[in-house]
């Protein structure tokens, strides 16, 4: 018998499989389960590939006890709905637990239900939880309107001081030239037919992060304000969340592309919330977030067969 966890991401859909006891037990990533904007054809065809990896001969979908999605969206009924019809049509008829990519994330970060997790990848987004259960959440309301100190924030910042630079609004800016190279384009014109073309995606915009930090080493003045303002962002973040659930003394993973790359960011980051939190532990994460889905579904499924012992 096992349980599984599945992590569910726009790019990748990394999946665990646990014994009772706790035991990795195998692990594999499959395509894109982006529940939240990706098409439901997309959806189906990830869940059905991982369902039959699961049914394998040497395993068993018949004995799987729990399966744990962490995924984005997982608030819509329309998603909901759609994910365990799959299931059920799959053959699966083991217990299934929907959660929110960033419980999954806060589980395997810490290894534990709670603290806090600061996420900057694409997107960005804090989450908390109390030892009693009590949870917030702050950020992650996507490109269109948020998701400051993000990978995606940080490529159109890049953008952004180019064309400034450009008009004669800002200083010149190495990032131009970085930029140009990495989109094999030679002027403006060529760059805001890239940004503004609809086959342009918001991971395209969030490829151009790690120029910042290229240009960072040169000193550009335009990637200092750039980071500046993302280490502000992000702070601010996980600040919200401590005051609101006063977690001034537990553990906050900091995850994440952006965190985990950008030494820059990442120390500035914790720069701004020991100054404001002394007694906050900022760690990397213990575990993956398809891990802490993992544990998610052993831990329920335990805690539910207990219950009716």
């Amino acid at each position: 018998m096992f349980v599984v966890g599945i992590d569910g991401g726009g790019t990748k859909t990394a999946v665990q499989v646990m014994s009772l006891s706790g035991t990795p037990q195998g692990d594999r990533v499959f395509g894109p389960l982006n529940s939240n904007g990706g098409s439901e054809e997309q959806v189906k065809n990830t869940l059905q590939e991982v369902l039959a990896w699961l049914d394998k001969p040497n395993r068993g979908l018949s004995n799987c006890d729990m399966i744990c999605i962490g995924t984005a969206g997982i608030s819509n009924p329309k998603t909901e709905a759609l994910i365990r019809n799959v299931f059920v049509a799959g053959g699966y008829s083991g217990k299934l637990m929907l959660v929110g990519d960033q419980e999954a994330a806060l589980y395997g970060a810490l290894g534990k239900p709670a603290g806090a997790v600061l996420i900057a990848g694409t997107g960005s987004i804090c989450y908390g939880r109390t030892e009693d259960g009590r949870t917030a959440r702050c950020g992650g309301w996507g490109n269109k309107i948020d998701d400051e100190g993000s990978g995606y924030a940080l490529g159109r910042d890049a953008l952004t001081a180019i064309v400034r630079a450009h008009d004669g609004r800002a200083p010149k800016t190495v990032l131009t030239e970085l930029v140009f190279q990495q989109l094999d384009i030679g002027n403006i014109p060529e760059l805001i037919r890239f940004t503004y073309d609809e086959a342009t995606q918001k991971k395209e915009i969030a490829q151009l992060a790690p120029l910042v930090a290229t240009a960072l080493q040169q000193e550009d003045a335009a990637a200092v304000q750039i980071v500046r303002k993302a280490c502000d962002e992000l702070a601010l973040l996980a600040e919200t969340v401590v005051e609101k659930l006063q977690l001034e003394n537990d553990e906050m993973a900091l995850i994440g592309s952006i965190l985990n790359q950008n030494e820059r960011i990442r120390k500035g980051v914790e720069k701004r919330l020991y100054k404001r939190f002394p007694t906050l532990r900022c760690i990397k994460e213990r575990y993956t977030p398809s891990m802490g889905a993992a544990l998610m579904a052993k831990d329920a499924y335990i805690k539910g067969r207990n219950k009716n012992a």
